[in-house]
């Protein structure tokens, strides 16, 4: 009986292909780019890819990323998808995308039978949000800032330690105006001929979209006069728009789009006081006004006082609690710039430069000779420990209060509120 045999082949006309391309979505401007390079018989042959971005040549096979497309985390590196081999290919750009941009991921090659394959993929990056508007109020003690789009209103958007300046400047509260504007209220807006507002990255819109890094920042001009007496050292306050701020030996002349105020001045003295916050008839912060020695005689010896803290001093609260309190004055008013806040003995606030402290947040509101303050933690408080505030603060003549107190945060207990009844979650703050 005679021997036969028989061979057969196997041909690959299946080119390769791309799969799982990345962002998939509307991405940010670092984003990174990735795709699978999947062949189903032969395999991908390395050495004969090309990927260029928006025609610029990003990779040649078998392992050269070319700049920008070099960054750390760009690799090709083997991979199965699906039972296919092939290759796992990511582009990590070292300069950020355009804002709201489109660009093309076009990756050529062939497998080990000569099938060619030429594919693209596209993605997005976001239009971010961004700052079109920043107007300065009358008496420069308050900032609105316009966005272009509907902006989200949590406790992002509201915390004023979200709203950098440079120079000591800071905000002490947030409004919401409505969807697309914001007024920030602000101390120690002048002493400097410009000041840089920048907006922290957590603010987003209501779609999602993060104000852009490149346009986060704005430069602010306040008022200042030529005159030897301005706001420039924080004395008076007036209207953005007014020009004119004179002087003579007695008296210093004001004039704004309210009329002409005229402040009595004495030729050899330089000490002075800032002299109360004028509310107007809408109850809005109007100007700031200057005493000079024998211009008024107040007799004020008082300190001021810490009123209504919560948690109150000894008393027991949650983890996530925020702190409360006001400080009044019975004669005159207090002071924001003298006021400082330490909480376990470290600065939270102060007002006397910068604002804020890493870590906090809150608002505090000038009332009729009262400060009303609000203190928002970044992160919970340690269970079973106690928190010890300090509060110190001037009256306008120079009246200090130096008080301390403490309270004590309790371990969870479950049941209704899982804490005592008037603390946090019902009733506390």
């Amino acid at each position: 009986m005679g021997m036969f045999g028989w061979f057969f082949g196997i041909e690959d006309y299946v080119s390769p292909w791309l799969q799982n391309p990345r962002p998939a979505v509307p991405a940010d401007r670092d984003a990174i780019a990735s795709v699978d390079i999947l062949d189903d018989y032969s395999g991908v042959l390395l050495s004969s890819l090309l990927v260029a971005v928006d025609a610029s040549l990003a990779f040649v096979g078998p392992n050269t990323f070319v700049a920008p497309y070099n960054g750390a985390l760009s690799a090709i590196t083997p991979t199965v998808v699906d039972g296919y081999d092939g290759y796992h290919l990511v582009l990590d750009k070292t300069i950020l995308y355009p804002s709201d941009s489109v660009h093309v991921v076009r990756v050529t090659g062939q497998d080990a039978y000569g099938n060619i394959f030429d594919q693209s993929f596209n993605f997005r990056i976001v239009r971010f949000a961004k700052i079109i508007g920043l107007e300065t109020n009358p008496y420069e003690i308050s900032l609105d800032l316009t966005f272009d789009r509907p902006m989200l209103q949590d406790d992002n958007l509201r915390s004023s330690a979200n709203y950098h300046f440079d120079n000591g400047m800071y905000a002490r509260k947030v409004d919401f105006i409505d969807g697309y504007n914001v007024r920030l209220w602000v101390e120690l807006f002048y002493g400097n001929d410009n000041f840089v507002l920048t907006v922290d990255q957590k603010i987003k819109s209501i779609d999602g979209y993060s104000l852009s890094t490149d346009a986060d920042s704005y430069g602010i001009v306040p008022f200042k006069a030529d005159a030897t007496f301005t706001n420039y050292n924080g004395m008076v306050r007036t209207w953005h728009e007014s020009t004119i701020v004179a002087t003579d030996s007695q008296r210093v002349y004001l004039a704004g789009t309210k009329g002409i105020d005229v402040f009595a001045k004495l030729s050899n003295s330089s000490r002075f006081f800032r002299w109360g916050q004028i509310f107007d008839e809408y109850g809005i912060d109007a100007m700031y006004v200057a005493n000079f020695p024998s211009d008024l005689v107040i007799t004020d010896t008082t300190a001021p006082t810490l009123d209504d803290p919560v948690p109150a001093p000894s008393s027991f609260a949650s983890a996530y609690t925020h702190i409360s309190f006001k400080v009044a004055d019975a004669t005159t008013a207090v002071e924001i710039t003298t006021l400082r806040v330490y909480i376990n003995g470290r600065l939270a606030f102060s007002g006397g430069y910068g604002g804020w402290s890493t870590g906090w947040s809150g608002e505090i509101n000038v009332e009729y000779q009262q400060l009303s303050v609000e203190m928002w933690p970044d992160t919970y408080f340690s269970t079973g420990s106690i928190v010890t505030v300090r509060v110190i603060a001037q009256d306008l003549m120079g009246n200090e209060l130096d008080t301390s107190y403490n309270f004590s945060i309790i371990i969870p207990i479950g049941g209704f509120g899982g804490a005592p009844f008037g603390g946090a979650p019902f009733g506390g703050v």
